[in-house]
């Protein structure tokens, strides 16, 4: 299966892509060149097995040829913190970005999106401890109350693709 992976060069869909590459073609689609993770790298011997396109999210002509040909996409790419950028970025990226994912998925005939959210939509990851979950384990009924633009960026791309 070729799977496309949004934000293949980063912390999380590198290690989503050594996952995948035993048995999946990889599109990694990133800003960032792997050469600098090592994913797709030609000193990775699994390298043939990705492909690196450099596009941005927000350009969805590019995201779209990237995106062509996939059977799935992993989305994990966004501005991964609160001090990522300002508020307008972060939600820029966060959420048109998911946007244009969707839409470029399904011009592609794309039938399964996974989008890497975050428990910031939950509101304490960032909150410095004031802020704790209502009960352990955390599950799915859990509320949401994001305390930061971040939270709420990865809440509002939840609810582009629901």
């Amino acid at each position: 299966m070729r799977i496309a992976v949004t934000g293949g060069s980063g912390l999380v869909g590198r290690s989503i892509i050594r996952r995948l590459i035993e048995h999946h073609d990889i599109v990694n689609i990133d800003l960032c060149d792997p050469g600098r993770t090592g994913v797709g790298h030609s000193s990775d011997q699994r390298a043939p097995a990705v492909q690196f396109t450099p596009t941005d999210i927000l350009d969805l002509a590019g995201l779209s040829h990237a995106i062509d040909g996939a059977q799935a996409v992993v989305h994990a790419a966004a501005l991964p913190g609160p001090t990522f950028g300002s508020e307008d970025d972060i939600r820029t990226v966060n959420v048109e970005g998911t946007r244009n994912v969707a839409l470029a998925a399904g011009k592609a005939n794309v039938q399964r999106i996974v989008l890497i959210s975050s428990e910031s939509v939950l509101g304490f990851v960032f909150s410095g401890g004031r802020v704790r979950p209502d009960y352990l384990p955390i599950d799915e009924a859990h509320p949401l109350a994001p305390t930061d633009a971040y939270g709420r960026s990865k809440l509002e791309a939840e609810t582009v693709l629901a």
